[in-house]
């Protein structure tokens, strides 16, 4: 499993049971456990370090995903971006799978 980084959303979700949740990502640049924030306005920008000099949101390519899982189901929030603010949002919930139960090795 890889590294991944985390976000927070300010802006409006079609799912407002989330809205306050952190989530997580591995569709940032160089995934480091980093805190991202997508603005109220649909900016983009990180929490967790000091501003560059290179635009924030210039340095994601195609859509960001963004999920959590809530109350028994799993988020996934697509973000599409265009000169620096969010453009769509789409959102897909799906049931989490219950657990499996453990392999009786002594019924084998």
């Amino acid at each position: 499993m890889g590294m991944f980084d985390y976000v927070r959303c300010r802006y409006p979700l079609p799912a407002p049971e989330v809205q306050e949740k952190i989530f997580q990502t591995k569709d940032t640049p160089e995934p480091g456990m980093v805190t991202w924030v997508i603005g109220a306005d649909g900016s983009l920008a990180l929490e967790s370090e000091p501003a560059k000099d290179i635009p924030v949101w210039g340095l994601i390519r195609g859509p960001l995903i963004i999920y959590t899982g809530h109350g028994g189901f799993w988020y996934d929030v697509r973000f599409e971006f265009a000169d620096g603010r969010v453009t769509a949002v789409k959102v897909t919930k799906s049931a989490l799978e219950p657990p499996r139960p453990a392999a009786d090795s002594a019924g084998l």
